[in-house]
């Protein structure tokens, strides 16, 4: 019951925000701008092209706000608006460097992310680590969108632009993968 609510308060803020309301768009970027700036560099491994494309899209969604359609919950369309920026903004570099555009982003989830302070718990962090880097580079979108980011199956689809069933599958082999890489890892430890 108390999600109804919060629910409805980012209903009312997206609208306000609609309207012209500086002070919604205002609340939606300090809500927002640090889990976007983090995915954006995940994505990139840029923070000045992370910083370039928050602020475009910021930009393109207060020029946009009048024809934008009203949403139940803005987030995702929030991850989804970046990620198509940034993948454009690449495109366009590729482009201009006449390097090969067929490089998929590659989510970079650093090992700090991981880190809470003591060995043990630095060890495991550093096994889940190499784990991650074992998948491919859809696969570590979809877990940090699902782990990190805390969105749902339906906001991940959205964001990453596949299909449903597809982000559950991508997420499920995964943590498949995962675990097969940290058994290994405790098989080469025991022997």
């Amino acid at each position: 019951m108390e999600k109804e609510p919060q629910k409805e308060n980012l209903q009312v803020l997206w609208q306000k925000f609609q309207s012209g309301d500086e002070d919604a768009f205002f609340e939606i970027y300090q809500e927002n701008h640090s889990q976007l700036f983090n995915y954006a560099l995940r994505l990139s491994s840029n923070e000045e092209l992370s910083r370039d494309c928050i602020h475009d899209m910021f930009l393109e969604l207060w020029e946009k706000k009048g024809k934008l359609k009203s949403l139940e919950n803005f987030k995702p369309y929030l991850f989804k608006f970046l990620r198509n920026i940034l993948i454009d903004k690449i495109k366009e570099h590729h482009r201009m460097t006449g390097e090969s555009n067929g490089q998929e982003l590659d989510l970079v989830i650093s090992h700090e992310d991981f880190l809470i302070g003591k060995e043990y718990k630095e060890f495991h962090a550093q096994k889940v680590s190499e784990a991650l880097k074992a998948l491919s580079p859809r696969q570590k979108e979809v877990v940090y969108l699902k782990f990190y980011s805390n969105l749902i199956y339906k906001e991940i689809a959205e964001v990453s632009q596949i299909n449903y069933q597809s982000v559950r599958n991508l997420v499920s082999e995964s943590l498949k993968k995962m675990k097969e890489f940290l058994l290994f890892l405790v098989f080469l430890l025991i022997f």
